[in-house]
């Protein structure tokens, strides 16, 4: 019952982070607004199973919002970056860059899936939804 009510007032707090006038305005991506959201969405929707990225860049990137790179070693554990732009339309569209490249953090390292936009990635849609969220290529 806690973990839900908690799931609750993190919906709520969204709205509210969402509703601010500050929130349709250009969002400079920082390293701290990353940390911070990604606890929140990892509890709220990952039940905070989802591993850390190994590493996390602002960087410019052509033709995506965001991106996971990773790289295959046969003797070690994969390395996933996560990579986000310096700035976003909106702190709405950083939001929704975030959540999406975690979806696909879970899809390679928890479910050692492509992590292609497939079934398994529309699966959280209705998850998204409830925190009022869209999800999308």
């Amino acid at each position: 019952m806690k973990k839900q009510s908690k799931k609750y007032r993190f919906k709520k707090h969204l709205e509210k982070v969402l509703e601010r006038p500050s929130a349709e305005q250009p969002y400079h991506t920082n390293m701290h607004g990353i940390n911070s959201w990604y606890d929140h969405y990892n509890f709220a929707i990952f039940d905070n199973r989802l591993p850390s990225f190994d590493d996390i860049k602002i960087k410019r990137i052509h033709g995506a919002l965001g991106q996971v790179s990773y790289v295959e070693y046969k003797t070690k554990d994969s390395h996933y970056t996560l990579e986000m732009l310096p700035r976003y339309i909106t702190k709405r569209q950083f939001l929704e860059t975030l959540v999406h490249e975690m979806i696909h953090l879970f899809q390679m390292r928890i479910r050692n899936n492509s992590g292609n936009h497939n079934k398994l990635f529309y699966s959280f849609r209705s998850k998204l939804r409830f925190l009022g969220l869209g999800l999308s290529r």
